[in-house]
């Protein structure tokens, strides 16, 4: 079972466009399960969104067209929107807000002001609960598997004018596509060849030369679990296994001013690995 991450900073587009702001965010609940919350009055379960602080009466707007399925004020959630737009499949949804400024059945553009944060529902402080549905709904039911994590979610209305793979591995290396078989999935939907893409994130999509050298090699008397770190902002993101394939080498983009290797893996995208590890060659 995957735990919500907790106080971690993330690029998330959905939040760049609904707040107008350019990430990383620093979130205070991931997407994910998450013990209760007895302040808040929330049970073990499923948290199927992202929580953010705001203060109070902070603009929210929408982050594509569409149409505003829903506006409640309920137990949980307190004040909501629900925005739908038929062409991408996604419901965005928004809780906790203090003025819901929109109706049912209103059309609204991507950027319109839908409505103000704030602190209403179950709720530890002032702040957004943020989620995207894969589909139209008009609730929030936290076990069902259309809500997805918005974190690295692309939104393909913003992708609509196709790029070049090469563009878009540049967005594959600063995490703006997800990891692992869930970027698959997003390239594959919005029309992309994601092995051909995969292929150019391999040999490291920069437009700075590097001066580095030029491989970076992890031997399998390492271990199981070699720490990396996100190249924006230093914060572990997972590990990597060099005694499962005996041994990996990695083509090395470059040598950072504290002395870590930064290089590209399928699964995390662009990292650092502590220079205590391997070898540079």
């Amino acid at each position: 079972m995957e735990y919500a991450k907790e106080n971690f900073s993330a690029s998330i587009e959905m939040l760049d466009l609904c707040l107008k702001t350019n990430g990383p965010h620093v979130l205070s609940c991931g997407y994910g399960y998450r013990k209760a919350i007895a302040s808040a009055g929330t049970s073990d379960g499923m948290h199927p969104g992202i929580d953010k602080a705001l203060s109070v009466g902070t603009k929210i707007y929408a982050p594509f067209d569409g149409e505003i399925t829903a506006t409640r004020n309920q137990p949980s959630y307190g004040l909501d929107v629900f925005v739908y737009n038929a062409s991408l499949g996604l419901t965005f949804f928004a809780g906790h807000l203090s003025q819901q400024l929109v109706k049912v059945g209103q059309k609204v553009s991507k950027g319109d002001l839908i409505a103000y944060s704030g602190n209403t529902g179950m709720s530890t402080g002032p702040h957004i609960h943020a989620g995207l549905y894969k589909g139209r709904t008009t609730s929030v039911d936290r076990n069902d598997s259309k809500w997805v994590d918005p974190v690295g979610y692309v939104l393909t209305s913003t992708a609509s004018a196709k790029k070049s793979n090469d563009e878009v591995a540049k967005e594959v290396w600063d995490g703006k596509w997800g990891n692992g078989a869930d970027r698959v999935q997003r390239l594959t939907a919005a029309g992309y060849d994601a092995n051909a893409i995969q292929a150019i994130v391999n040999k490291g999509v920069t437009s700075t030369p590097t001066s580095a050298p030029k491989t970076l090699t992890l031997p399998a008397s390492l271990g199981s679990a070699v720490p990396v770190y996100s190249y924006a902002d230093g914060k572990k993101v997972g590990t990597i296994n060099p005694k499962k394939f005996g041994g990996l080498t990695y083509d090395l983009v470059t040598i950072t001013g504290n002395g870590d290797r930064v290089i590209v893996t399928r699964d995390y995208g662009k990292v650092r690995v502590n220079p205590k590890y391997g070898t540079v060659k």
